[in-house]
């Protein structure tokens, strides 16, 4: 299959990368989350070195600065590829919790993040998403944003092919949400 564009050819690729966000053909984000994952660990570890320097620096302090400088490429548009199970950014993120609280890498991750008081990154994913739909529920429907989503809400609902969803018996309404959801 040879697709053209002003009389040329254009190459079939295996990946794009667009905005920071690897894209397949298939729509799988394993290659975004590993990617993510790449850059993040180049944080962590510079992060890391930093903290060489300090003789003794409390482990909140760690996983504050690890919010501010290594979370956000962890989490770098996961609006749309954050229900992705992301491995590669788990096992970086409990590794770097392991280093913090000094304990063995065989110490089991439920028991790490317990003791360091966090949750894994792919419930800190579920919850951006839920916020951002909550958003896209709340602006206003000249934007576009807003109206793909009621396109898409739409197809769901009228049970038309949709890639977004499985679901077939309709889209939850922002009608069906409690007052206090709504900024």
């Amino acid at each position: 299959m040879k697709f053209y564009y002003n009389n040329e050819e254009l190459e079939i690729v295996n990946n794009f990368p667009y905005l920071g966000v690897v894209f397949t053909p298939r729509g799988v984000f394993t290659a975004a989350q590993k990617t993510l994952a790449g850059q993040a660990r180049k944080a962590m570890f510079k992060l890391m070195k930093c903290f060489q320097s300090f003789v003794s620096l409390r482990p909140n302090i760690c996983f504050e600065l690890f919010d501010k400088i290594v979370r956000p490429v962890l989490m770098y548009c996961s609006e749309v590829w954050g229900f992705h199970k992301g491995p590669n950014i788990e096992q970086l993120y409990v590794q770097y919790c392991k280093c913090i609280l000094r304990v063995k890498r065989s110490t089991p991750n439920d028991i790490v993040l317990g003791e360091a008081r966090r949750v894994d990154m792919f419930t800190l994913r579920c919850v951006g998403i839920v916020k951002y739909w909550l958003k896209i529920l709340n602006m206003r429907p000249d934007r576009y944003v807003h109206k793909m989503y009621c396109l898409l809400k739409d197809d769901c609902e009228n049970g038309k092919t949709c890639l977004t969803c499985t679901n077939r018996t309709g889209a939850l309404d922002s009608a069906e949400l409690p007052e206090e959801y709504f900024i």
